[in-house]
């Protein structure tokens, strides 16, 4: 994260968007582009650098937690299905509900379950997210979803 800078929004822009008062890493060129004027936060590249900053974190990981689930919300669909689909280039999870009595692979994180998943009958997985991800368990989670199409 070295061609990061640390940001502090304003109170008006953290209430705006229900966003904590924390430092936000955001990349160099997003930092210089808000600097000129540019009125529009770069929620994904921030919400990138706060799952990389966490999964880099021994302690305080927690405290991150309410700013990835709230970027997370706001870059989400308006609705999300109780079951759906998620698809990168080479990897495919659907996300719902899991029997947690079945057997299932598990991230955890102390002694917190971050997410779980189970084998669907076609082989591909399903995953049921209980915290919010970081970096290192979301390239976890995308590794493991490893689309055998």
């Amino acid at each position: 994260m070295s061609s990061h800078r640390s940001i502090r929004l304003p109170s008006r822009t953290l209430q705006r968007y229900q966003l904590p008062d924390i430092s936000y890493p955001i990349p160099t060129s997003e930092v210089d582009l808000l600097l000129a004027g540019s009125m529009d936060l770069p929620f994904k590249a921030m919400l990138e650098g706060l799952q990389e900053k966490s999964g880099n974190l021994k302690k305080g990981w927690k405290q991150l937690e309410p700013a990835i689930e709230t970027l997370s919300e706001i870059l989400a669909p308006s609705h999300i299905p109780e079951i759906a689909s998620v698809v990168g280039e080479n990897w495919w999870l659907e996300l719902g509900p899991v029997d947690l009595s079945d057997e299932l692979v598990t991230i955890q994180r102390e002694n917190h379950l971050i997410a779980a998943m189970t084998r669907r009958k076609d082989g591909r997985l399903r995953l049921a997210v209980y915290r919010p991800l970081d970096a290192r368990s979301a390239d976890a989670l995308t590794s493991m979803g490893v689309d055998p199409n």
